[in-house]
């Protein structure tokens, strides 16, 4: 509860409170009804229908210029600066071996270069982590999962099934495991 404390009282000048007497119109305003003269109720039509219209501009017919002026005005909000998104978080940062993989899968398109740094990652992952940890060990799982793939560029169709199914089966409750699940499969039909 808050307690409110006057600790002033102001007097109020008459002045502010006093309203404005309509009679006293400056001798620089006119007054100009429009519609309906309160002195003899009769409508100025004219004068209701000339009050709505804007007056006419010659710029207001459109000539393409103004897009250019505008784009260019515009442009100065743009930012200049980029933004830089990370390429990787900070775990897979971490693993260089990992980072080594990405670039060479998704940039060199060097796929054997690919499978063999994800090998390298995983097995870093793995020394350091019990098989519980694993299971839900992010890198594992993308590395697993990029190096089928890795796999399949190369044609290598068997170790591709072989490394999706290794996969599923070790880190069950990552979100890959659905995809590389379906690739497995969709490989195996293939391959038949």
């Amino acid at each position: 509860m808050m307690n409110f404390k006057l600790d002033e009282i102001h007097e109020i000048d008459e002045e502010e409170t006093t309203p404005p007497n309509e009679d006293d119109q400056s001798e620089n305003e006119a007054h100009v009804p429009y519609g309906f003269d309160d002195n003899d109720e009769s409508e100025d039509a004219n004068r209701t229908a000339d009050a709505s219209e804007e007056p006419k501009d010659d710029d207001d017919e459109y000539d393409g210029d103004d897009v250019h002026e505008t784009v260019e005005d515009l442009s100065t909000l743009i930012l200049k600066q980029r933004i830089s998104v990370p390429h990787f978080n900070q775990n897979e940062e971490d693993n260089f071996a990992y980072a080594e993989a990405v670039m060479a899968y998704y940039e060199e398109k060097n796929y054997e270069v690919a499978i063999e740094k994800f090998d390298q990652a995983i097995k870093k992952e793995k020394r350091g982590k019990r098989v519980i940890q694993l299971v839900d060990n992010e890198i594992v799982a993308k590395s697993l999962y990029w190096q089928a793939e890795s796999y399949v560029k190369t044609q290598d169709i068997a170790k591709a099934i072989k490394t999706f199914e290794y996969l599923v089966k070790t880190c069950k409750e990552h979100y890959l495991t659905l995809s590389a699940q379906r690739r497995a499969d969709i490989l195996k039909e293939k391959q038949s």
